[in-house]
């Protein structure tokens, strides 16, 4: 109704007036002679024109702004994948991976011939026996499904490093380590007790399901919650002493990882031989093949934004043809007239682009803490945004529409002057 009020009003001749001359009553026309911008006439065009237009530079701010903030959801996903990962590589601190798990096919006593033929072969060099059994922690909210290792976790060959509490119990109360997710899961903090399910031996070879009430001594920063540590001087509790199942080895020096696989996958009772830095190392190498998937959506982004802005930029050139005519007229050279269609560009694409970054950090953080846990609730992905990415959404989301206005060159070269300036007549 309002569009339809101003029409009826509207004089005869204002209908054939030019865009040129039209527009200088709306949008934020009205302040822009009270408006004091620094530099000469020239270089206060490209302000006055983004303020002159209000609704198509928000538009066209928008649009550059939705493709940015899927860039930087998608770049940033693949920081926080990374962050996770160098975060457990540091956690397991065995760059040269000469630390394995040798899992056996069954249960052993620790003096049984298979476990010795291991521990003494000549491609060993440290080794302990260790248990490792599948059970359920429940905590206050909720339980997980976890797989409880029983280490020496004073001593051992390798102990999880703590962000919180000790390794050991105060009380005579069995004590357990969770990973940081697991004890927010769990809502299950340093001190608090939690509900082990787990396997209790009775007699050789038979077992049954017990509940045990245990502390939680300590907060390990494994992004895996299904990891549960307990010392091993709580073997009692699932009647498994003098008992492995599973052995903790090094390397011995001089000794290459492909002899050593060989070797131990000869000896009798080995099930597998797997090195924690090595299973990093494969999960790094195919998230590699999953970013140069995204490197494809990436470049789509930056191509959607820059498709964006030739857009808007052919709308602006077409509606100020005669302020173009009028600046060749006084004398001014082609580089100074494009140079105004880039800054304007340059500061849609500006506003735009800060305004994506901003949307895609919001955007990531839900990802993280909201979509994840119920995709993979056993990983904790951390929220991390690298700087380079956002410097990279930056550059990119800015050159895109800083691009778009030197297609327009050809036109602005082959602009019949006269022709332009006479439709004020």
């Amino acid at each position: 109704p309002a569009r339809v009020w101003r029409a009826v009003r509207a004089a005869p001749i204002g209908a054939f007036r030019t865009t040129a001359v039209s527009a200088g009553g709306v949008g934020l026309s009205p302040v822009l002679g009270r408006l004091h911008l620094p530099g000469r006439s020239v270089a206060q065009i490209p302000v006055r024109n983004v303020l002159r237009s209000p609704r198509r530079s928000v538009l066209t701010a928008l649009g550059i702004a939705a493709t940015v903030t899927v860039l930087v959801a998608l770049l940033g996903l693949v920081d926080s994948l990374y962050s996770t990962i160098d975060g457990a590589r540091t956690v397991i601190a065995d760059a040269d991976g000469r630390r394995n798990l040798v899992s056996l096919d069954r249960f052993h006593l620790v003096t049984d011939p298979e476990v010795t033929a291991i521990r003494t072969s000549p491609v060993v060099g440290r080794s302990s026996t260790d248990i490792q059994v599948v059970g359920t922690v429940r905590g206050p909210d909720g339980s997980i499904d976890v797989v409880l290792e029983l280490i020496d976790l004073r001593h051992g060959i390798w102990t999880p490093p703590l962000s919180e509490g000790s390794t050991t119990a105060p009380g005579s109360r069995p004590g357990v380590v969770l990973t940081t997710k697991a004890a927010h899961d769990l809502g299950a903090g340093v001190g608090s007790t939690v509900q082990l399910r787990h396997p209790e031996r009775q007699g050789l070879t038979s077992y049954r399901g017990v509940t045990s009430t245990v502390e939680v001594t300590g907060i390990t920063p494994l992004p895996l919650r299904f990891l549960v540590f307990m010392d091993d001087g709580s073997v009692d509790l699932l009647g498994l002493r003098g008992t492995t199942n599973v052995l903790t080895v090094t390397r011995a020096p001089g000794v290459g990882r492909g002899e050593f696989i060989r070797t131990l996958y000869g000896l009798p009772g080995v099930g597998s031989v797997t090195s924690p830095s090595t299973t990093v190392r494969a999960i790094s190498a195919q998230l590699d093949e999953i970013i140069g998937i995204l490197r494809i959506v990436d470049v789509a982004l930056v191509l959607l934004a820059a498709l964006i802005a030739f857009n808007s930029t052919s709308i602006n050139l077409e509606e100020r043809a005669r302020e173009q005519a009028t600046m060749f007229a006084f004398g001014l050279p082609m580089r100074s007239v494009l140079g105004v269609a880039v800054a304007e560009s340059v500061i849609t694409g500006l506003l735009g682009t800060l305004l994506g970054i901003a949307a895609g950090r919001l955007v990531l953080t839900w990802i993280v803490t909201r979509m994840l846990p119920d995709v993979v609730p056993d990983i904790g992905v951390s929220d991390h945004l690298a700087w380079t990415t956002v410097a990279l959404a930056l550059t990119l989301g800015v050159l895109a529409v800083s691009v778009a206005p030197l297609f327009s060159y050809r036109r602005l070269a082959r602009m019949d002057i006269p022709s332009t300036l006479r439709v004020m007549e």
